[in-house]
């Protein structure tokens, strides 16, 4: 749940804690990295095992601090993504605030997905394209961040249509099914964002 792990980033930061964002969700994967880093607690929604993970599902809607960004510094390490591992072991790719939150709010303003913008992305927050496009771009942005993930064209066309999205983050596999949908399966979006390979 995309608005899960946003409000769960938020949480680590207001904590001062720096997020560390898995390289995929398997379970020996992130058990390994916990185990690797001293992670102190493993934040999910569902599916978390182990005395270190907590279900963060039940403490939503309690109220507290609020859901704005805390006041970061520029230079302080937040985050820490991972390369897939597709070439070798994962690497580790720590982020400050200025490069993580520069970044998504210079796209934000770059591609005009400000307030009003609804964002759809087909790429988990875990990997740094769907996180700094499909979750942090529209929240530094002020647009609203669609839940789901959807992965087939079927199911990302239904929501596009369910939520009223302009704005899409995929894969060339994912627009390449779009494309073979009916004609007006889509509905019209306003913005169209790819990465990982050359579009035909």
């Amino acid at each position: 749940d995309r608005y899960v792990g946003a409000v769960a980033l938020l949480a680590a930061w207001r904590a001062g804690r720096v997020a560390a964002l898995p390289p995929n969700g398997r379970p020996e994967t992130i058990d390994a990295l916990a185990e690797a880093r001293g992670v102190s607690s493993i934040l999910h929604d569902g599916g978390g095992s182990g005395a270190r993970a907590r279900d963060v599902r039940p403490l939503l809607g309690r109220g507290g601090a609020g859901g704005a960004l805390p006041s970061l510094a520029v230079n302080a390490t937040i985050a820490c993504v991972y390369t897939s591992g597709s070439t070798g072991a994962s690497a580790a790719c720590p982020k400050t605030a200025g490069q993580l939150l520069g970044e998504a709010a210079m796209l934000a303003r770059t591609f005009d997905v400000g307030p009003g913008a609804r964002v759809l992305a087909t790429v988990p927050s875990l990997h740094i394209y769907g996180l700094l496009f499909g979750t942090l771009m529209p929240l530094m942005g002020g647009g609203v961040i669609v839940r789901a993930t959807p992965l087939h064209a079927e199911t990302i066309a239904a929501a596009v249509r369910a939520y009223g999205a302009d704005v899409l983050c995929g894969v060339p596999a994912h627009l390449r099914g779009l494309a073979e949908l009916a004609p007006g399966a889509l509905a019209p979006l306003r913005r169209v964002f790819s990465s990982a390979a050359p579009l035909e």
